[in-house]
């Protein structure tokens, strides 16, 4: 967490060649913003044109490869290719934001899913199992000025036995080509039931993610989101109503729209059929 906002309003995001960085709440000093230089996602020249702007002042770029909280946004072919080839060619570091991606795509993670190494990375969330856990990860260079104490690394939770053995197991049963295998199979088969759904209904979405997490956006044309401004042309009623529909039919989703439908390992066959049929009678009724 940058401290920053990640879903400004329209009328604050500011204009497309620099976005606004606005305090993610009260409290937290200007300083700390104006740290911050906010680039629009799945745009190269835009990148470009950023980092060279405050040539000499950028330390790090850092994003989600997958913007989860951003309605699972996908980035375009190539883009997270470039992010390290400029990232390289300037001497900047490249982070990625894994707290969402980290395992749940498969052991490497979303560097693993799109091949992509970026020189530092953060985990959590499905790091633990669902006991509360945290990591990074990096290049050896980077990495060492902790392991020889000229950066400090301090947390009150550190090393928590019972957590790191939640971690352990975890990470243990996704090693499995199976596990994950079933995960991604599992997701896949509930997101061909929403667009199956869409089609017949005649209700446009865009179901957009991999099989792990995805999320369902209802744009006027059913096309997908490629960055945050294309949010603000979604029916987030739509999303509500299809959230409430589902509900009475024993699915429950995340309730914010920009959120994303995370899949479960223990998810069975019988669980997956009862979604897949509450999708279908959910999209009968917000026709």
């Amino acid at each position: 967490m940058l401290a920053v906002f990640n879903r400004p309003a329209a009328d604050e995001v500011g204009p497309y060649d620099a976005p606004a960085a606005l305090p993610h709440s009260p409290g937290i000093p200007a300083g700390v913003v104006d740290d911050v230089v906010v680039c629009p996602w799945n745009d190269a020249d835009a990148l470009r044109s950023v980092l060279d702007a405050h040539r000499g002042e950028i330390a790090a770029v850092i994003c989600e490869p997958i913007v989860a909280n951003n309605a699972c946004t996908m980035p375009r072919p190539g883009y997270l290719e470039t992010l390290r080839e400029e990232c390289t060619r300037r001497g900047l570091l490249l982070i990625f934001d894994e707290v969402c991606t980290g395992f749940r795509t498969g052991p490497g993670g979303a560097q693993g899913l799109f091949g992509v190494l970026p020189d530092l990375a953060v985990y959590s969330k499905a790091l633990g199992g669902g006991l509360p856990i945290a990591a990074f990860a990096g290049r050896g260079d980077v990495m060492a000025r902790i392991a020889d104490n000229q950066v400090k690394h301090g947390g009150t939770y550190n090393a928590s036995p019972l957590c790191a053995t939640a971690a352990l197991v975890t990470l243990t049963e996704l090693a499995d080509p199976a596990v994950t295998a079933r995960i991604d199979a599992s997701g896949r088969r509930v997101m061909e039931a929403i667009r199956r759904a869409s089609r017949d209904h005649g209700v446009p979405c865009a179901v957009q993610g991999v099989g792990a997490m995805f999320q369902v956006v209802f744009s006027a044309d059913g096309a997908p989101t490629r960055q945050y401004r294309d949010t603000f042309a979604l029916d987030h009623r739509r999303f509500d109503a299809f959230q409430h529909a589902l509900l009475p039919r024993g699915v429950h989703l995340n309730g914010h729209g920009l959120a994303c439908w995370f899949i479960s390992s223990a998810l069975t066959d019988q669980d997956l059929d009862h979604t897949c049929a509450a999708v279908e009678e959910a999209f009968a009724a917000i026709r």
